[in-house]
């Protein structure tokens, strides 16, 4: 402890200082020494290391799929992707889905959008040229487009016609090859419309 006006070294619990005489300014709370500062608990700061890189990482990975995800999913914006749309949306009875495929009126666009499983699926494989030993007792499990031959019929690329192949999966796990004959399709700012051939559905 050290006097505050000469800085001459102080004795504990002296009241005056025995150089200058100047009056020692509470003794008793220089006498104290100030306690350490406490050391942070290592456990959480150790939890928050390990964490903060984990949680960027499944971020990262979240971002990322979804990225492929969205880039990877259907779309009209190629004739393959708008009869990709339908086929699948039919099969499984998703008809918001299907419609976007589909060049329709609006009481046809509510209809499909409304429609069940089981109809989506009547309605595709009433469209579609089946093989004649095709077991159609049995329920549709799934579908897929296999490929599209589609030429264009207008200068301007925005009108095509062709057939699709159609790979159906059946409940029992066996699958047909069927034919989707004389689709018509046209392009609008929205993407590509299947505007006819599809039988009962347009």
């Amino acid at each position: 402890m050290f006097c505050t006006k000469c800085g001459a070294p102080l004795k504990d619990g002296l009241k005056f200082c025995t150089a200058c005489g100047a009056k020692v300014e509470n003794p008793a709370a220089q006498a104290q020494p100030s306690p350490p500062p406490r050391a942070r608990p290592r456990g959480r700061a150790g939890w928050r290391t390990v964490l903060a890189p984990a949680v960027l990482t499944v971020i990262t990975l979240a971002v990322a799929l979804g990225a492929f995800l969205w880039a990877t999913a259907p779309r009209t914006t190629t004739p393959d992707g708008a009869l990709t749309l339908l086929v699948e949306g039919l099969a499984e009875g998703d008809g918001p889905r299907a419609a976007q495929a589909m060049d329709l009126t609006l009481g046809e666009l509510a209809e499909i959008k409304s429609m069940t499983a089981a109809q989506g699926r009547a309605a595709l494989l009433s469209a579609l040229q089946l093989p004649l030993d095709t077991d159609t007792g049995q329920s549709l499990r799934s579908a897929r487009l296999m490929t599209a031959s589609l030429s264009y019929t207008n200068s301007e690329g925005t009108a095509c016609q062709g057939s699709a192949l159609v790979q159906l999966t059946w409940a029992d796990g066996t699958r047909t090859t069927a034919l989707l004959p004389d689709v018509q399709m046209e392009y609008g700012g929205a993407g590509w419309h299947i505007v006819s051939g599809l039988g009962p559905i347009i």
